[in-house]
């Protein structure tokens, strides 16, 4: 954490642990004691002397201080009815419209008699496509269905009771077709119209291709960001990724939440993610999948064949994405070598072609070494509107071809092209979220 990251932070908790935290312990050392204990699991006795407290007591007062404050102050960056023009078109960007979030469990691991020789606490968790929590209730015990955590949580009373979510404008996908808000949960969780779950279906295999299997391909691709947020969280925040004794069950709850506020408050001061390397989601084989009767509004919202997801609106995505890597090496080209961007006068036109291949070459080159590449914003490919459509005769075989290509296309294919788009476009400057935070004691 930075120095200016660490000042704000300080700014925003100082008033309220001023208030009770004894005159033996300042605010900043304080919170300099709780993030160090957070991020690398040391024990009282150890951080104690390293900040200038008094104690290992007053460490753990410090701490805990910190805990309370932090779920106070800082709840206000995640919450899920703010925002969602942001959060729907960072979705976008990942080819699901009018997504609004994906949610998922993670697992903090308890040793409890209670809980089992594995037992853990479960938290459900909704983020965005940044890797942001937009809604967190924590707390659970493994025993518990996941469908029995989620139909208690703030986030389906919300949704399903008071309606106050997820009541926007629907997305047009054709003249005959359109999708509502939504968000997209795993297996576990039960299909409703707001709640998009993956198909299950014995042979996968068999429907390769069709407009299941690629819904299904992009709802992994999307479930992943929920793992990723986790993992970050516990990369991070290490005393997280370790278990905790039974004694501290109580209070366990709240020092996660702290540690996702935390990240979310490290991404509002575009500090940089750790890897995902401790934690990922529950996948399906320690996660059950949902047994009960699928909503049959949600069945109509998934896409079928003659709707969202098809062959050859697939391909047709993908196709103009590739397409867009030509226009964007000739922009880099133009806006680099700025001498090809200007009109050539015609006694120049049989040199010219060597400066045009000089000017790719040399581009070529400065890749190769690595070099920062320009904006776009010069160059751009022609499209349609300057290029007549081939009206001839189409061979057989090329349709067949591509028909093939579209039937099999997958999200992994397009990754490189989809994660530099990502990397390229940022939304996080500038932007700020409030949080529902539900914290349940058992």
């Amino acid at each position: 954490m930075s120095k200016q990251t660490f000042t704000s932070l300080l700014s925003l908790l100082s008033p309220s642990l001023l208030s009770f935290l004894p005159s033996s312990i300042p605010p900043d050392s304080a919170i300099a004691a709780t993030l160090f204990r957070l991020a690398h699991g040391a024990s009282y006795e150890s951080v104690a002397p390293r900040f200038g407290l008094d104690s290992p007591a007053a460490a753990c007062l410090a701490f805990y201080s910190v805990c309370k404050t932090v779920n106070e102050k800082l709840g206000d960056l995640v919450d899920f009815g703010r925002d969602l023009e942001r959060i729907v078109m960072g979705f976008e960007w990942i080819s699901l419209p009018n997504c609004c979030g994906v949610l998922g469990f993670g697992k903090f691991g308890v040793d409890s008699e209670l809980l089992g020789k594995n037992g853990s606490l479960l938290v459900q968790a909704l983020v965005d496509s940044e890797g942001r929590f937009l809604d967190i209730s924590a707390g659970w015990p493994c025993t518990m269905k996941p469908e029995s955590i989620f139909t208690q949580t703030k986030l389906y009373s919300r949704v399903e009771g008071s309606r106050e979510l997820l009541n926007g404008a629907c997305y047009q996908l054709s003249e005959s077709n359109s999708i509502p808000q939504y968000i997209l949960g795993d297996s576990c969780f039960p299909l409703l119209p707001w709640l998009l779950t993956p198909f299950i279906r014995p042979n996968e295999e068999d429907s390769f291709g069709s407009a299941e299997r690629e819904f299904n391909a992009a709802h992994s691709r999307a479930m992943g960001l929920v793992g990723n947020a986790f993992g970050r969280v516990k990369a991070r925040w290490q005393l997280l990724a370790r278990r905790w004794k039974e004694d501290c069950v109580e209070i366990f709850p709240f020092v996660i939440v702290m540690g996702c506020l935390l990240h979310n408050f490290l991404i509002k001061y575009s500090e940089p993610l750790p890897e995902e390397s401790v934690g990922r989601i529950l996948r399906e084989e320690e996660l059950p999948v949902f047994e009960g009767e699928a909503d049959e509004r949600g069945e109509r919202t998934r896409p079928n064949e003659d709707s969202f997801g098809s062959a050859e609106r697939e391909f047709n995505d993908a196709h103009g994405r590739a397409m867009g890597l030509v226009g964007n090496a000739f922009g880099r080209v133009k806006a680099r070598w700025q001498l090809l961007a200007k009109r050539w006068k015609e006694d120049c036109v049989e040199n010219f072609p060597f400066v045009i291949v000089m000017g790719c070459l040399l581009h070529n080159f400065l890749i190769k070494y690595s070099e920062p590449l320009p904006e776009e914003s010069v160059g751009r490919i022609l499209r349609e509107e300057e290029l007549p459509i081939f009206e001839g005769e189409a061979d057989g075989r090329g349709e067949r071809t591509r028909y093939a290509l579209a039937k099999h296309l997958s999200w992994e294919q397009l990754s490189v092209i989809l994660d530099s788009a990502l990397f390229r476009f940022s939304l996080r400057k500038g932007t700020q979220l409030r949080v529902l935070v539900n914290v349940r004691e058992f």
